[in-house]
């Protein structure tokens, strides 16, 4: 059954679901921004309007604390059009209040994993900028809860990640796809690993 927002900038890009109240589900669109339900898709409300970028990528809630929020903004799909971002967002309170966690150059962020034993350890997949071939692609990773980020995988200049999972019961095995996509008025290449 259509469980709603609809044409609201496209497409849906990602979902996440509260892990302990399955009625809170946040959508991020490819170009319209976050919608968040708190009754299960009957109602939708906007919560990330106020930001400067509304291309999401990604939303991923931290098991331990599910107040708290990661978003990744820029189109993951990479279409004509293109929709980059500016980096990655934080929220402590569901959505009400949003702060910018760095990742700038990154432009398209396509996954977010927060390790399930330790809120503080973050891991990023980043496309980098479509546009261009740049050295801010690969796989990103923060100890200290967004605050600072080292770049953990990096495969060269015009691939990035495109995907990321982390083993279950594991915090220290994670697997990545990587896609070399370069897109601009001369080129449109597109391999994946």
């Amino acid at each position: 059954t259509l469980q709603g927002p609809a044409n609201i900038g496209g497409r849906i890009s990602s979902l996440a679901i509260h892990p302990e109240n399955q009625d809170i589900i946040y959508t991020g669109f490819s170009v319209g921004g976050i919608y968040k339900t708190t009754d299960g898709g009957l109602s939708w409300d906007p919560i990330f309007d106020q930001a400067s970028n509304l291309a999401i990528g990604a939303i991923a809630i931290d098991p331990q604390n599910p107040e708290t929020i990661y978003v990744g903004t820029g189109d993951p799909d990479i279409p004509g059009g293109v929709f980059v971002g500016n980096g990655i967002y934080k929220s402590k309170d569901g959505g009400k209040s949003w702060a910018h966690q760095g990742l700038e150059e990154t432009r398209v962020i396509n996954e977010i994993i927060v390790d399930p034993n330790d809120s503080n350890t973050i891991w990023v997949a980043a496309m980098g900028n479509p546009f261009t071939r740049n050295s801010d692609r690969g796989v990103f990773v923060s100890n200290d809860a967004g605050l600072n980020w080292t770049k953990s995988l990096y495969i060269n200049d015009s691939t990035g990640i495109s995907n990321l999972v982390l083993k279950p019961n594991s915090s220290s095995i994670l697997y990545a796809a990587a896609w070399h996509r370069v897109r601009n008025d001369s080129t449109s290449s597109c391999l994946l690993y």
